[in-house]
């Protein structure tokens, strides 16, 4: 039970996250032009972050004694991209790999996890509202994309484009719970439900663990196979302001003809200050293998940039799953090609500086200027070579 709370640690495989400055979420717009029209491109990059412990002590047990908790849901995401690829004219082909990673827990679940972590779950009297998911997946394959341009009658542009992508799902892990647990001085109730599929889990005997995946003969978990869609949209103005918008995994999914599943309903008591401790709830589910099918968080981004000058100013915003990231920006031009730039990212608190050029791009992020006390970290780069 303990690790049926520690939901968190499936952001040990958190991701990384590509592509010249996509933001946090790594949305990619297809519709947007990016360096020659005929060239060879790599990015790659990371970005981790959440609400309640630095990004270094995410999988810490016990957690710090100052973790954090906020009103609502509290977040932890992870995205990770690596592509390769090239462009010639309107048309771009590449592969990639990705990994995406959003885990979404009440306030009361956070305490419970950390008072479980601590052997301190009833050392006193408290009502607690579990509820918590996680969704996340890696997987790589290949991206077909197009656009095209169309002149304003003002001497602006607007700009669509549409990207297709066949994937090769590897890991999978996508888990929610609900429940509701009464502590005292030295005891505990809790009602509630879970369901896990996760490809990690390995067959072992039956044994008293709540997350002993238990299902009969032992069998071999095959690849995802998948899909998804990309739309951009853009339009450039005369005087350089530019409005987009981009919607990445519209109608995605991964599919997968065996998980292992363990599903449970938890009803009864128990006695100490953890939940392994003198256990006398009545758990009921099943251990099995279960086709699954992943439908993909659709991610949206919408942003603006509008130039003073050797200066320009930028505003974005990026959701996914109802959470939504607003960020603010500005760069400078300190040479005929490069440019400057600083973003601030309101949810998480993580600045971004970044350098680039028509053809390099490299950015840092973080939540502090101590790196190991941070609680979001991020790193992307890429580069475009013309030919």
């Amino acid at each position: 039970m303990k690790t049926n709370l520690s939901f968190l640690l499936a952001l040990a495989c958190v991701g990384v996250n590509p592509v010249l400055g996509q933001g946090m979420l790594m949305v990619d717009n297809p519709a947007l032009p990016s360096g020659e029209a005929n060239a060879i491109t790599f990015s790659g990059g990371i970005f981790a972050a959440n609400d309640m412990v630095p990004v270094s002590h995410f999988g810490d047990a016990p957690w710090p004694a100052d973790y954090r908790t906020r009103e609502g849901t509290n977040l932890a995401v992870g995205n990770m991209r690596a592509a390769f690829g090239t462009r010639r004219g309107d048309w771009s082909v590449g592969y990639f790999y990705r990994q995406d990673w959003l885990l979404k827990a009440s306030r009361d679940t956070v305490d419970a996890h950390y008072l479980d972590q601590t052997n301190q779950l009833t050392s006193g009297a408290r009502a607690f509202d579990l509820d918590y998911s996680l969704q996340g997946f890696s997987a790589d394959g290949l991206r077909l994309a197009f656009s095209r341009a169309n002149a304003t009658a003002d001497g602006g542009e607007w700009r669509w484009g549409v990207a297709a992508s066949l994937m090769h799902g590897y890991d999978v892990r996508l888990e929610q719970a609900q429940g509701n647990l009464l502590t005292t001085v030295g005891s505990a109730t809790l009602v509630g439900n879970r369901e896990l599929f996760n490809t990690r889990l390995r067959a072992v005997p039956a044994a008293a663990s709540f997350n002993a995946f238990s299902p009969g003969p032992a069998q071999d978990v095959p690849a995802g196979w998948g899909y998804s869609l990309d739309l951009g949209l853009s339009r450039n103005f005369r005087n350089g302001a530019n409005l987009a918008l981009a919607v990445n995994d519209v109608l995605g999914q991964i599919k997968w003809d065996r998980v292992p599943l363990i599903t449970q309903n938890i009803n009864g008591t128990f006695a100490g200050n953890t939940f392994n401790s003198g256990a006398s709830a009545i758990v009921s589910g099943v251990n099995r293998y279960q086709s699954l099918t992943l439908d993909l968080k659709p991610k949206l981004r919408i942003e603006a940039d509008y130039p003073l000058g050797e200066t320009t100013l930028l505003a974005r915003v990026e959701g996914v799953d109802g959470q939504w990231f607003p960020q603010v920006g500005i760069s400078h031009a300190i040479a005929s090609k490069w440019r400057v730039g600083l973003d601030y990212e309101t949810r998480f608190g993580a600045a971004e500086i970044s350098l680039r050029h028509a053809n390099y791009y490299l950015a840092l992020s973080s939540q502090s200027l101590k790196l190991n006390e941070s609680q979001a970290l991020g790193i992307a780069a890429g580069l475009s070579y013309a030919f």
